[in-house]
């Protein structure tokens, strides 16, 4: 099914469109391809598009794949939007190592996989490794003191947050900027 998606968005992305090429038109076919390839609302793509260091959008494409590989359940347009450096930083493997490290570091002090996505996508420069030693030594320090809150909340940890799960954690846990 994913394969079959992927497929699909591919091809829409090279599809021609009927209208007259100008370069308004052109353009905004660029921002609602891409806009369909990343998942991202269009005021998101439109800014990350002004940018100069914007990638191409195959490099765009191939990053929000490895963030929705990495982080599967989170919402990663939401993600984006709040850090839009987890599509402009160049290097996909320096990203991948360090999302993974934080994830492992997260997991570790928390030990819930659902409790982590959610904090990860609430508090996405957590991947970037950009909020520091220090932040993390908190996120710990909550972790241990609210232990059996998590628990509660947390359930099997298989399972998404419920709304009063999200709210409990994004209070208590997230840190918003």
């Amino acid at each position: 099914r994913v394969c079959v998606r992927r497929a699909m968005l591919l091809r829409l992305a090279r599809t021609p469109t009927r209208r007259t090429h100008t370069r308004a038109s052109s353009t905004d076919d660029a921002h609602a391809r891409i806009a369909t390839l990343t998942a991202l609302p269009p005021p998101v793509v439109a800014s990350l598009l002004s940018r100069e260091d914007c990638p191409d959008a195959k490099a765009l494409f191939t990053r929000m794949t490895l963030l929705r590989r990495l982080v599967p359940r989170a919402d990663t347009a939401h993600m984006v939007s709040i850090e839009p450096m987890l599509l402009l930083e160049p290097d996909d493997e320096a990203v991948e190592y360090s999302a993974r490290d934080a994830l492992q570091t997260l997991s570790a002090f928390v030990g819930w996989p659902n409790v982590v996505e959610f904090i990860v996508q609430e508090e996405p420069s957590l991947l970037l490794g950009s909020n520091g030693q220090m932040r993390l030594e908190e996120l710990r320090d909550a972790a241990e003191y609210y232990r059996e809150n998590l628990a509660a909340v947390a359930g099997d940890g298989r399972e998404w947050l419920d709304v009063n799960a999200q709210r409990y954690v994004s209070n208590f846990f997230v840190q918003y900027y």
